[in-house]
């Protein structure tokens, strides 16, 4: 089956969300949801290690939000909506109902996130002795949580690597291609 995508970063760009002061109030409200673990649409029902940004640690088979099954959406296209670093579907869960009200499929990905926040990252590429290498780190730790890498744990700053690796099956490619192929085969 083949689908158009229209993804939605707003997690990470135009909204800051904090993930302490930011409850979960739609979801219990949403029509049409299906709630789906990572580890439930992975075929080995393998579930990725938990995320520790600072001192919290963040639960890597937190569930992703489909709503409107891609099978009966009164239109072809889907909407993905990507959290930003420590946030998950449901922090979101008022603004990816008001995306499904639309009639598209909607899912909320939750995918392995960096293991550092923005700033933290940020000040580590930053570090890097030339602009270029600064632009290229920038440029990876995005790599690493689209596609899954080891640029981050390959570099330290102040003897800590800049992130923790991220296995191509819990970046946001993985994540949204088993999420697919499960919501296809259903």
């Amino acid at each position: 089956m083949k689908y158009s995508f229209i993804l939605a970063g707003l997690g990470s760009v135009l909204l800051r969300n904090v993930a302490a002061n930011t409850p979960d109030l739609c979801t219990p409200d949403i029509e049409n949801l299906r709630l789906v673990r990572p580890s439930e649409a992975d075929p080995t029902g393998r579930v990725g290690p938990d995320i520790q940004v600072g001192s919290t640690v963040y639960n890597n088979d937190e569930h992703h939000m489909v709503i409107n099954s891609p099978k009966t959406a009164s239109k072809a296209k889907m909407i993905i909506y990507l959290p930003g670093t420590t946030d998950w579907p449901g922090l979101s869960s008022c603004l990816i109902q008001s995306a499904a009200a639309t009639g598209r499929t909607t899912i909320g990905l939750t995918y392995g996130y960096l293991s550092r926040g923005d700033s933290f990252r940020n000040t580590r590429c930053e570090s890097e002795p030339t602009l270029a290498e600064q632009i290229t780190c920038l440029t990876e730790q995005h790599n690493d949580a689209i596609y899954g890498g080891t640029y981050g744990a390959e570099r330290t700053y102040n003897g800590a690597e800049f992130w923790m690796p991220v296995d191509p099956l819990d970046s946001i490619k993985g994540r949204l291609g088993l999420l697919l192929a499960k919501l296809d085969a259903d």
